[in-house]
C-alpha cells in the first residue's frame, strides 16, 4: 500500500490516458477559451478560472492527431506553471501498485511524451509524462 499510487484515467478523443492524481487541480467544463495568437498549434488557447489564466494544451494535436473538439479540461497541479490539459472524458481514479506500472522499454518519437503504462481491462494506458510535455512546449514557444 506505500508504494501505491492513483491515477486520473481519462479519454482524448478514442485513447485512454492517465496522469498522476497528484496533478490534478480540478476538472473543469465549458469555461469560456480565448486564442492565443502565435501559439503552436497544439496550445489551444487560455481560460480563466477564478482569475487565474491557464494555458490550454491538445495532447491529441501534439501527438499528431487533429484537433479535440472538447470543453473539459484538466487543470493541473504544478509549482510554476498555469496548464490545463483538454480531455474528452474523465474514466475514473484507480490506485495502482508501484509495480504494476510499466516502463517503455525501446522509447521512440510515439512514446516520448509517456513516462509509462498501465493496465486498464488489458489495454495499455499510457501515462502523460507532464514535466516533457511542458519542455516540449518551452521549446515549441522560444522557437516560434
Amino acid at each position: 500500500m506505500a508504494n501505491d499510487c492513483k491515477y486520473l484515467l481519462f479519454r482524448v478523443g478514442s485513447k485512454p490516458y492517465a496522469i498522476p492524481a497528484s496533478l490534478v487541480r480540478e476538472i473543469v467544463t465549458a469555461l469560456p477559451r480565448f486564442p492565443v495568437p502565435f501559439a503552436p498549434r497544439w496550445v489551444r488557447g487560455v481560460l480563466n478560472r477564478h482569475g487565474e489564466p491557464y494555458v490550454i494544451l491538445d495532447v491529441q494535436v501534439l501527438l499528431g492527431g487533429d484537433p479535440l473538439d472538447t470543453r473539459t479540461d484538466i487543470l493541473l497541479a504544478l509549482d510554476n506553471d498555469q496548464i490545463a490539459v483538454s480531455i474528452s472524458e474523465v474514466l475514473e481514479f484507480r490506485t495502482v501498485a508501484a509495480g504494476d506500472l510499466r516502463t517503455i522499454s525501446s522509447p521512440d518519437e510515439s512514446t516520448v511524451y509517456f513516462s509509462g503504462a498501465l493496465d486498464s481491462a488489458g489495454d495499455a494506458v499510457f501515462v502523460l509524462d507532464i514535466p516533457h510535455v511542458l519542455e516540449r512546449l518551452a521549446d515549441d514557444v522560444r522557437n516560434a
